[in-house]
């Protein structure tokens, strides 16, 4: 529908929301002979059923559904502002305009906009599609969300841990410097020792990292980090799964690791391995678990950062349709996950691998048809890692 035509799908997508009366929006706006008019009555009869079909495929209580369609919209705009901003693009050509973020409560009236083929420029019509498609696309998240209530299950567990796992007062932590020498090129870790400096060789460098961590039952100290993947990520990660699904976008289905721990064993492998062992007996316990899944391997359906994840594990508890995902590292393996950029693009950091993901997302949201053949998403996104990878080599640099 953004170059005058109207295909079979966008059609199926919006008779789905809006009704059967759609289609006659689709094809007759932008007909002279096809005698179309525009009524008021048209307009509350597509709301009632956009927002009808909205209540129902989202299980929402009368009365919810125009707040989660506002809410879904302001997602949309956040993911498109994202990209913006995490890619640098050039405002000029892509920054939202008024008509995409002053929007109504009338799904209705953003239809009419997208079909005015004649009135309406191109590149706003496709924007306003664009937010439309990817309010729909996100709402799964956020309705899943409200269901399971995943935040408080989380911070549920949390609790649980705070009694059963750490030492010490509920949140308190002890500062560690860890002094590491970093690959001048790669910048990844050489070796590290906790409290004292070391001189760094030829080709290397020295990075003091401060880290709170927290004293356990295992007597190892951990770095704890809360885990949770928002709509703006899960969808850009779904985004780029549908290139290879015919276009599919499944939320739900590509973002199963929604939520989740981070725990970083200030040790080795041994140390990281004696720990796990630790958790797995100790969890069992919880009165909410049920079961555990070793998914230490990453998997390449899911897009994860190969290379990086040797422990993790999916903990299934009572009452969520997703597990908590509970990551394990030693501490070197966290240093080259947060640091190692290999060439400038290919590097294990955790940084570079988002901006990969953003490729292909950020391709199919802004299209050379629309912004035209100059706006090379591929370059910029190279250039970008570049400036990345440079800025991870000079941070928390000691010597």
């Amino acid at each position: 529908m953004f170059d005058g035509h109207v295909n079979r799908r966008e059609v199926d997508i919006t008779t789905k929301f809006f009704g059967p009366k759609a289609k006659n929006v689709l094809f007759g706006l932008h007909r002279l002979d096809s005698g179309f008019k525009w009524t008021k009555k048209l307009e509350a009869e597509l709301n009632n059923n956009f927002f009808s079909v909205l209540r129902k495929e989202f299980k929402l209580k009368p009365g919810q559904e125009v707040e989660f369609y506002r809410r879904q919209l302001k997602q949309a705009n956040k993911i498109v502002s994202y990209l913006i901003n995490e890619l640098s693009l050039p405002e000029d050509m892509v920054a939202l305009r008024n008509e995409v973020t002053l929007y109504s409560d009338s799904p209705a009236l953003r239809l009419k906009k997208i079909a005015d083929i004649g009135g309406v420029d191109k590149t706003l019509r496709y924007e306003i599609a664009r937010q439309m498609f990817l309010a729909l696309a996100v709402a799964p998240l956020d309705a899943r969300a409200v269901e399971d209530k995943l935040a408080t299950r989380l911070t549920n567990l949390q609790d649980f841990l705070d009694d059963k796992l750490f030492v010490g007062k509920t949140g308190e932590a002890i500062r560690r410097d860890v002094y590491a020498e970093h690959n001048n090129k790669t910048n990844a870790v050489n070796r590290y020792d906790i409290g004292y400096p070391i001189k760094s060789e030829m080709g290397s460098h020295i990075k003091k990292h401060g880290l709170k961590v927290r004293n356990t039952t295992t007597g190892l100290e951990v770095l704890t980090q809360a885990r949770h993947k928002g709509e703006t990520i899960a969808l850009i990660k779904a985004l780029e799964k549908a290139l290879d699904r015919r276009g599919e976008v499944d939320v739900l289905g590509s973002v199963q690791d929604s939520i989740g721990i981070q725990l970083t064993i200030m040790g080795d492998d041994k140390d990281r391995n004696r720990f796990i062992e630790h958790f797995d007996s100790l969890i069992k316990t919880y009165d909410q678990y049920e079961s555990t899944e070793d998914d230490s391997l990453p998997d390449a359906d899911r897009g994860q950062n190969n290379g990086v994840f040797k422990a993790r594990k999916k903990y299934y508890l009572k009452g969520l349709s997703v597990p908590v995902e509970v990551m394990f590292f030693s501490l070197p393996e966290y240093l080259d996950y947060s640091y190692e950029v290999g060439d400038g693009y290919s590097g294990r950091a955790h940084r570079l691998y988002e901006l990969r993901r953003t490729i292909r997302a950020a391709s199919r949201l802004f299209p050379k048809e629309i912004y035209g053949n100059d706006f090379n998403i591929d370059s910029m996104v190279r250039e970008r890692m570049l400036t990345v990878s440079d800025e991870l080599r000079f941070k928390n640099s000691w010597s």
